[in-house]
Order: C-alpha cells, then structure tokens, then sequence
C-alpha cells in the first residue's frame, strides 16, 4: 500500500515544516504492517522522522527534502508509536547540573543525541528501504560558523606569518561546527537495510550512520558535502555484519566511508564481512578508516564511559573487510587503519587507485595502546600522494602479516611535521595528515613488500627546516621528539626499525637525496633482493 504524504497534510512548498505529516504517513505504514511513503515532486522541510519496520521511502524525481535547521523541532514530533528519548545533555551524560561541557564533550553528546537529531530513524527495525531519484539537503550553512579561528573554536588562528606553512596547509579553510548538527539517516540494530539512488547534499554531520546493524546494502548514492566541515562522514557502519557497499560517489570533508566495531561504550557487537566497491571518493581526510576504539578510549578518557563500558569495548574488533576497485580522485589518506583497543584483521584491499593524492599518507597503519592489526593485503594500489606507507605499532606483537603487492607510489614530498618518522609512542590516531614520506615501518612483525615500486616526485620542502624550531612544533609532541625525527631533505625508500620479519622482493626504487634505499635498525629476519641496504640489523 502506498502512503502519500500530501494525503497527511504535507504543504511540499519548502516553507511549512512537513515533518507531521510525513511521520503519519510512516505511523500510518507501520499500523498495516507495512508499505511505501511516497514523498512526491515538490519541496519539504522535515525535522526527525520515525520509521518502522517493512517501511520503504521513496523520493521521487524533482522531490527535494530540507533538514530543518530548528533545534527545538528536534525530539519532540515524534511518532505515537516511538519512545521517548532523553535530549537534555546532563541527563543523557549522567553529569550534574551545573557541569561545563568541554569540546569533546560536546562531541560525544551530538552522537548520542543520534536518536533525536536526524531526518530519518529506525531501532529495532527491519526490512527499511530509502530510495528514489530525489535529493535531501542537510542545509549544512546553517550548523557551522563561517570562519576558521577565533578563542572558543576548534583551531587556532591560521592565517598568520607565525604558524608554519605546514599547519596553514593542513588546517586552513576548516569551518568550525557549531553544537548543534544532526544526521541524515540514522539506524540502530536493524536489519535488512536498503538505502540507494539517492543524492545526499550538504549535510552538516554524518550523511547515513548505521550502527549495530544486520545485512545493510548501500547502493549507487550520490553524497556531495563541503569539504571544509568536519564529521561529515559519508557512509559509518559501527558494530554492522553482512553489509554491501557498491556504486557510491562521495565527497565529504571528513571519511568516506568508516568501518569500526560498535556505537559509543558499552559495544554490542564486532563489525565483520564488510564489502565495498566500485566507489569513488574524494576528502581532505581518509577514503575509509577501519578502527576500533577510537570512541570508547575518548569517552573513558573525559569520563563518558564507565571502565566496564571500556572493557567491552577492548573485546570486540573489525574482521574481513574487502575494498576493490575503489577510486580516490582527490584527497587525503587512502586507508587509515587504527586499534585503540580489539582488533581489526583481515583487511584487502585490492585494484585501488588514488589518482591525485593530497597532504597525507597513500596508506596508514596504526595502533595504539592495546590494540591489534593483523592480515592485512594491499594488493594493486596505485598512488599519486604527498607520503607512502606508514605500519606502526606499539610493539613486534601489535601489528602482525602485512602484504603490499603489486604496488605502485609516485610520491611528491611537501613541507610537514613527521616528514622522517613518526613519534613513538602515538599519541593521536589522526597523525596519517602528518605520516613520513617514505615507506616507513616500526615495530610490527612479517611486513612484505613485492613487487611493488616508488618513483619520487618534485619536492616542494623550501621550508621544512621550521619544523626544527619546538616554538612551531604542537606542545605535545616536543617531548616526544627525537633526533631522527629533525628535518632533513634525504631519507631511504623503506625505513624499518624493531620489526620481526621484514621481505622485500622484486622491489623497484630509489632513496631521495642520498640515503641508502632500505635502512634497518633492530631488524630481524632481513629477506631482500635490493642492493642498498643500510644500518644495522
């Protein structure tokens, strides 16, 4: 049966708030046991929509759905067959009254406030599909300041002689969010979740966030958003299983695509048997990020979570993603792979392309704390990028089986911060913007390059010597600096410290400047056919 949201009172001028009428429809829906909302031609504004299970949204060709941009509508219109949710921030975070809520605070609120603060909702629901030719607008000029800088914003002042050109080129054109921002699509422990030829425009936060979720099929979407706000993934799937991502074009200013193993702490479940491809993306931040931890060590560590909640957390993990022809047009890290806790493992990644590469490393490997990465294949990348590969770990243990085959790097090196090595330990998962160069390994064991090769670029470095001075370092980090981290404008092809196993065969290309090709220091089990092996083993 099919539900006409103009039968239910929708105006569809682009004025009066349709909201109401588009969730009677859906009440409506779920009453028969099930059916289409159809949203004709014309223009909405829509608020928060509850939808139920055996629903599919259709939004037709010239239909075009605006996010209000009224927080109070927000929560408030839901459906009388929904259950009240707690918006009020000291509630929902258990704080007293009179508590000041810091930035990050206030970041880990906006996505517990997923249950209120979206267009479209579904819990515990199943067989949901959203689809049609139509666009949503998430109208996203109306959540973000429109200038970078200033005392309470995110991100010093940039555009100043003071602030070297390495931090201008990483933060400058950033928009400060404002608190308020909510999602598009947000559904928690459904199943059988469709959502396809859509076109997402201009979100102010995450486009379709999916979390605890079974058999989730994203399907030739079309998400277009300014690439200068933050948070604005495109697709997230945390604690999802059996899921299909296929024929997505999508820019963003933030991931792509995000695969981790749950919602803020406790996390119900491990995200496994993810396949994506034949997606095209384009950010200033990562074409996918697989993690696990990232929220839950944040949370625990401004005292969100509940050291209970933590240990959970640390149980569950990221297992058997496959990512295949897959194309970054332009941007940021292809794939940023990081475990605060858990363990995210057998990853492959194959018949990628990043064509023209931005700031950061082509791929980057991290864990940090207790954490663990294992099996992961690179095989048939193509890069055009700014760094090459970074593998981190915390110990030989931490970072176990990794395969880059079949490889090809054009690196053009530029002015930044960790342009010869990373800290150790890491203090930050986000510090792919600033990852080494070259192909740079420490502390893990059995890496294999094969058949891979790097051809370097022109170097645009004429003011890496700044980077020395600890006046235009970040603080946190001149602790943690160490002589082989001072600039320098030579450095090796593959750099290997404390690694347990290292291969490297029919490996073509050459050191910058006039270091040795591999340099190892602590390396056992050395397997290469290069002839310009230095340092000590």
């Amino acid at each position: 049966m099919v539900y006409n949201v103009i039968d239910y009172g929708a105006k569809a001028d682009g004025v009066s708030l349709d909201t109401d009428a588009i969730q009677a429809a859906s009440d409506a829906c779920f009453v028969s046991g099930g059916g289409i909302i159809l949203i004709p031609e014309g223009k909405y504004l829509c608020g928060s929509v509850r939808l139920y299970s055996n629903t599919t949204v259709r939004i037709e060709q010239n239909a075009k759905l605006y996010l209000c941009t009224d927080e109070s509508v927000y929560g408030t219109l839901r459906g009388k067959y929904d259950t009240h949710y707690i918006r009020d921030e000291q509630e929902l975070m258990g704080l007293p009254v009179e508590t000041s809520l810091n930035f990050m605070q206030k970041m880990f609120l906006a996505a517990r406030r997923s249950h209120t603060d979206n267009m479209f909702y579904a819990c515990g629901a199943e067989n949901i599909v959203i689809e049609g030719d139509g666009v949503i607008d998430g109208q996203y000029e109306y959540f973000f300041k429109s200038e970078t800088g200033g005392e309470d914003g995110t991100y010093e002042t940039l555009f100043s002689d003071t602030v070297p050109r390495w931090q201008r080129r990483l933060d400058e054109g950033l928009l400060l969010p404002k608190a308020f921002r909510p999602h598009i699509v947000y559904m928690q422990e459904c199943k059988n979740v469709r959502i396809r030829n859509l076109n997402l425009l201009n979100s102010p936060f995450f486009n379709i966030r999916i979390a605890d979720s079974e058999g989730v099929r994203c399907e030739s979407l079309n998400i277009q958003t300014n690439k200068r706000c933050q948070n604005t993934d495109g697709i997230n799937l945390s604690g999802c299983r059996n899921c299909f991502i296929t024929g997505c074009r999508i820019v963003t200013g933030d991931d792509c695509i995000a695969v981790s193993s749950g919602e803020m702490p406790p996390r119900k479940y491990s995200c496994e048997n993810i396949v994506i491809s034949d997606c095209i993306g384009s950010t200033y931040c990562n074409f996918f990020r697989i993690f696990n931890g990232i929220d839950a060590d944040v949370c625990y560590e401004e005292g969100v979570a509940t050291p209970e909640a933590l240990e959970i957390s640390r149980k569950q993990g990221v297992k058997n993603v496959s990512i295949t022809n897959c194309i970054l047009e332009k941007g940021g890290c292809f794939a940023n792979l990081v475990a605060v806790y858990g363990a995210v493992e057998q990853v492959h990644i194959m018949n990628c392309t990043e064509a023209c590469g931005g700031k950061d490393a082509a791929v980057f490997i991290a864990v940090q704390r207790k954490g663990r990465i294992r099996d992961i294949t690179i095989d048939g990348l193509e890069c055009r990028v700014k760094g090459g590969v970074t593998v981190q770990g915390t110990d030989r243990e931490s970072i176990e089986r990794v395969v880059l085959r079949n490889c090809r790097f054009y690196i053009e090196p530029t002015s930044k911060l960790f342009g010869n090595g990373l800290i150790d330990p890491l203090v930050q998962y986000w510090v792919s913007d600033l990852a080494p160069y070259n192909m740079y390994i420490r502390h893990a064991t059995d890496v294999r390059f094969i058949d891979c090769e790097v051809e370097w670029g022109e170097a645009d470095i004429d003011d890496i010597w700044e980077i020395a001075d600890e006046a235009k370092r970040p603080q946190i980090y001149n602790g943690l600096w160490r002589e082989d981290m001072n600039p320098s404008d030579s450095w090796p092809c593959i750099d290997a410290f404390d690694v347990d196993g290292l291969y490297i065969r029919d490996f073509r290309g050459s050191a910058f400047g006039d270091a040795d090709v591999v340099r190892v220091r602590n390396v056992a089990r050395l397997v290469s056919d290069s002839k310009a092996d230095g340092g000590d083993r």
